[in-house]
Order: C-alpha cells, then sequence, then structure tokens
C-alpha cells in the first residue's frame, strides 16, 4: 500500500478518500460533488466490499486463521483489536479530527455506496469504525461494522459532524515498455538510418 498525500491512499488500483474531509455533507450533498464539474469529478463512492478490501489492506480480517468466512467485520472483535488505529491515522478519524485527539482513539462514521429501498424512501449503508478511548471494550476488540446487514442507515440529506464519506477512484495504471520492446523499437530505428545512409551514398 502506498499513502498518496493528505487527502487519499492507495490500495492497489483504487485510491481512497480522506474520510475527515467530507463530513458533514449528506449523500445527497456529495454526489452532487461527483457529477461532471463537480470538485469531486472522477471519484465515486465505495461499496461494502471495497471497503471490506481496504481494511484487509490495512491489516483486518475478515476472515479465521484457516481461512473460512467469518463476520469480524459485522461487530465487536479480538480478531481486529487496533485495527482502527490504521484506519484513523490512515484513512481518518472522523471524532477526533472534531475533537483534536489522537487519530485512531476515536471513531467514524462512513457513508457507503450501497443502498436501501425503504417502503417509501431511500437510505445509505453506513459503516460504523470504533476503538473510542472512553469505551472500556476497546482494549481487547475494535467494533468494525460495514453495515453488511444494512442496520445503521442514513436518509440520503442525513449529515453529521462525525459521519464522512467512502469515495473511491480507479486509478489507470501506465504501461510500462519491456526491454524486449525497447530493443526491438532501438533495432528498427536503427535499421532505417543505415537504409538511408545507404541510399544517399
Amino acid at each position: 500500500m502506498q499513502i498518496m498525500l493528505n487527502k487519499k491512499f492507495r490500495c492497489g488500483l483504487t485510491d481512497a478518500y480522506d474520510l475527515t474531509v467530507t463530513t458533514n455533507n449528506s449523500y445527497n450533498d456529495i454526489s452532487k460533488k461527483l457529477e461532471v464539474g463537480g470538485e469531486l469529478y472522477g471519484w465515486r463512492y465505495a461499496t461494502i466490499l471495497e471497503a471490506e478490501y481496504f481494511l484487509n489492506e490495512l491489516g483486518g480480517y475478515h476472515t479465521d486463521k484457516f481461512g473460512i468466512y467469518k463476520t469480524y467485520y459485522n461487530g465487536w472483535s479480538a480478531m481486529n483489536n487496533g485495527l482502527f488505529n490504521n484506519v484513523g491515522s490512515i484513512w481518518g478519524d472522523t471524532y477526533c479530527s472534531l475533537n483534536n485527539c489522537q487519530s485512531g482513539s476515536g471513531y467514524s462514521d462512513v457513508i457507503m455506496g450501497d443502498s436501501h429501498q425503504g417502503s417509501t424512501k431511500q437510505y445509505q449503508a453506513v459503516a460504523k469504525l470504533y476503538d473510542l478511548f472512553s469505551n472500556s471494550n476497546t482494549v481487547s476488540e475494535d467494533y468494525i461494522d460495514l453495515g453488511y446487514s444494512r442496520g445503521y442507515l442514513y436518509q440520503l440529506d442525513q449529515k453529521s459532524m462525525t459521519t464522512g464519506s467512502a469515495l473511491v477512484r480507479d486509478v489507470i495504471p501506465v504501461s510500462v515498455p519491456e526491454p524486449v520492446t525497447i530493443w526491438l523499437m532501438l533495432a528498427s530505428i536503427f535499421g532505417v538510418l543505415i537504409t538511408k545512409n545507404k541510399l544517399i551514398f
């Protein structure tokens, strides 16, 4: 993983935006900024599965030591104790950003790209990532819930000073010519030059 500037970090071929920069913006607010001409054009909301990948890259576990799938991203987890220290310092700690505490000792509420259609309204899933210093449970566990059960939902216009948005941007890989290709190109150019010289003389 490569740390990128102060607003994003890179996992694989995807950049993730700093959560603390998007706080106090509703899903609708951010969606407008994602449109063509908006300040966040080129970014998009991350899915729960993409957020799971980021947490894996930051040292989290969603499987046990035998590789069997477990819901370690669905509540309190001793397996992920200390994970929010990495999340807070790299992806952002929205609570500590607001309250001037050390990143990783607070929490982040995160609006995800996954939606849930209610009987009359659409809601967005909200991930909750906690290691709040005032909660004694966090001595041995971190609370990591990506919203699989959609137990936490926000209305589209709902906002909070401690809630950010999970934004990602796909990175276009830059192709680097292979050494063989470079040699072939040079040989072709050299051959053309020799041919021209022979024709001249």
